[in-house]
């Protein structure tokens, strides 16, 4: 009979778990919009960047900003920052979801600008190896509109990012640091 009231409490224990109301993490993101998707990739073409193979540590990260720019030479608005944790490899796909009506709700004619830091340690300090956007991407909400597919329209944007040299390198001439990770 103790078998039996075992079973009994159970069932009744997951029928009533089943009829909770719980968002899992899935069900959140299908309510929340598509922003922006891409891929982060390591461009190892430029002359004046280091172009070294990058192998992601076990605290790799990337950090992605996006600032909204009314027009040149005037503060910016800072819209969107996510730290993207467990870095395996790159190229990176990267996913961005909230609302849309509330991320793109700047009034004006400016532009969205992103950077992007690929940090291969902890914290969020660049040292000679990590890779940046060397320039920050100007965008406009209808440049990130790709051909429509068959789930409708998407935003997608790939991002290159360059390796950080040192600045005492011979042919240094992009972006640089003295700083180097023990």
């Amino acid at each position: 009979m103790k078998g039996y009231t075992l079973i009994i409490i159970l069932f009744l224990k997951i029928g009533l778990c089943l009829s909770c109301k719980t968002i899992s993490k899935k069900e959140l993101v299908k309510k929340q919009d598509l922003i922006l998707e891409g891929k982060i990739i390591h461009n190892k073409t430029n002359e004046y960047s280091l172009n070294t193979d990058f192998v992601c540590s076990a605290d790799a990260h990337i950090i992605m900003r996006i600032n909204y720019v009314e027009m040149m030479d005037a503060p910016s608005v800072l819209v969107f920052e996510k730290d993207f944790k467990d870095i395996k490899t790159l190229p990176y796909h990267y996913k961005i979801y909230g609302k849309e009506n509330e991320f793109y709700n700047q009034e004006g004619h400016g532009s969205y600008s992103i950077s992007v830091e690929v940090i291969n340690g902890a914290g969020n300090e660049t040292y000679v190896g990590d890779l940046i956007n060397e320039y920050s991407i100007q965008v406009y909400n209808k440049m990130l509109i790709s051909p429509q597919g068959p789930a409708g329209p998407k935003k997608y944007l790939d991002i290159e990012v360059y390796g950080l040299e040192d600045c005492d390198a011979e042919n240094s001439g992009g972006f640089c640091t003295s700083k180097h990770r023990n």
